[in-house]
């Protein structure tokens, strides 16, 4: 375990925590399913240099993207087209 995510457990407890992975039914993902998925995330990365003038666009629920630090100026512009529900499409599939 890593020293931040210890002192984070100790000072909120887990319910307490910013944010935290679990599965769509709400059980928490196993420590080793998440050290499996954070290896895949890095040997799947893609790593570029940015420019001036450099855009991405991305789709959250079809791309898992980068936590790498970034320096210099840049603006973020949110929009979402659809809200996403993860309850909706637990329904969806049970009904």
């Amino acid at each position: 375990m890593k020293k931040t995510q210890k002192v984070l457990l100790d000072l909120c407890g887990e319910e307490g925590l910013p944010r935290n992975a679990y599965y769509g039914d709400g059980e928490p993902i196993e420590k080793e399913a998440l050290v499996n998925i954070r290896e895949a995330f890095q040997v799947e990365g893609v790593v570029f240099q940015w420019k001036p003038q450099d855009l991405l666009l991305l789709d959250n629920m079809l791309v898992s993207h980068s936590r790498n630090s970034y320096k210099g100026e840049r603006k973020i512009l949110v929009s979402m087209a659809n809200p996403y529900s993860t309850a909706a499409k637990v329904r969806s599939v049970t009904a």
